[in-house]
């Protein structure tokens, strides 16, 4: 009988055990699930959960922006997956989703990937020259998209939502930074309620910094170039007219006054030799590669097919109208 009993509490001690283990993950999954911030967009043109909607989109928060780092348009592609972007000096750059792009220049072609700010496309834009300004939202759509705002994208669509006036509530924000080639650059946000149907919102960015490329071209005063000097701001007024209806009107302005490159590796000194087009460790300047330093030229050399001594002086002449033509430009 004792040993029944003894049999039983174990039994019961084992049971009871087991339970505990098994509540215990439940709880902690219930707890990790409670944590997941759920994000809304607005993808579709309605307000729904990241999760719910049937579409390719990469959403991020203004606190997911600020955690990452993600302070411009080339950024984006750094946390989105099949996009990328490609800077031009000429163009204002251009994303590309899933191997599609913006090829056609016709301002009647469809574009390969939209650009909208607060569901409205803009067109032809630049997504280069300034940083994000007090942004709410940021949705990547990847894949074709109709017209559910108003024009046709066959790569996807970028939307950009910028942050609302806030009913209610006063506050703001500043930030400074300071870096090499005495860069300086600040931002800033505030937020004031007008009434109890008006709400006010400015925010406002600054870059500027010092060229880090050495002038060699010209007898201009510029020493350095790829500086930047530029601005920026948006002023928002929200009107709550009635229940049903909302007024958001919106101003903002952008200029910029630099000689900078948006081009990547572009930086170049001239190496005298024929093994490297570009000196290693040189200075950052802007020169054309050595012509000799590549296997066409050099086999042409020694096959007798170019002549070494006149393609030299060819060489030293077309440098030296180059940098004529520089300074004509520069002092123009």
């Amino acid at each position: 009988m004792r040993n029944l009993f003894q049999h039983l509490t174990l039994k019961a001690s084992v049971l009871s055990l087991s339970l505990l283990f098994l509540a215990y993950p439940a709880q902690s999954q219930e707890s990790s699930a409670s944590l997941i911030e759920e994000i809304i967009v607005t993808s579709q043109r309605t307000e729904e959960s990241l999760q719910d909607v049937p579409i390719a989109v990469t959403a991020l928060t203004s606190s997911m922006l600020e955690d990452m780092q993600i302070e411009g348009g080339s950024d984006l592609q750094l946390v989105t997956p099949s996009l990328s972007f490609q800077g031009s000096d000429a163009t204002g750059g251009a994303f590309n989703i899933r191997g599609i792009t913006n090829l056609a220049v016709s301002p009647t072609a469809e574009s390969g990937v939209e650009i909208h700010v607060n569901d409205l496309p803009v067109g032809a834009t630049t997504m280069q020259d300034g940083d994000f300004l007090d942004m709410e939202r940021i949705e990547v759509l990847r894949g074709p998209q109709g017209t559910l705002y108003g024009k046709n994208s066959v790569g996807g669509v970028i939307n950009l939502i910028t942050a609302k006036p806030q009913f209610g509530q006063t506050f703001g924000s500043m930030t400074l930074e300071k870096g090499s080639y005495d860069l300086v650059k600040t931002k800033m946000m505030f937020n004031m309620p007008i009434g109890d149907s008006l709400a006010l919102r400015i925010a406002g960015a600054s870059n500027d910094r010092d060229g880090d490329i050495k002038n060699i071209y010209s007898k201009a005063k510029t020493s350095h170039v790829n500086n930047r000097n530029s601005g920026a701001y948006r002023i928002s007024l929200a009107w709550d007219a009635t229940d049903r209806t909302d007024v958001l009107f919106v101003h903002e302005n952008y200029s910029e006054n630099s000689m900078r490159h948006y081009v990547n590796n572009v930086y170049c000194q001239r190496d005298p030799s024929f093994v490297a087009g570009c000196t290693p460790g040189g200075e950052r300047v802007h020169e054309l590669t050595h012509p000799m330093a590549t296997y066409v030229e050099n086999l042409a050399v020694l096959t007798g097919i170019l002549d070494l001594h006149i393609l030299l002086i060819c060489l030293e002449l077309l440098k030296v109208f180059g940098r004529l033509i520089s300074e004509v430009t520069l002092t123009t």
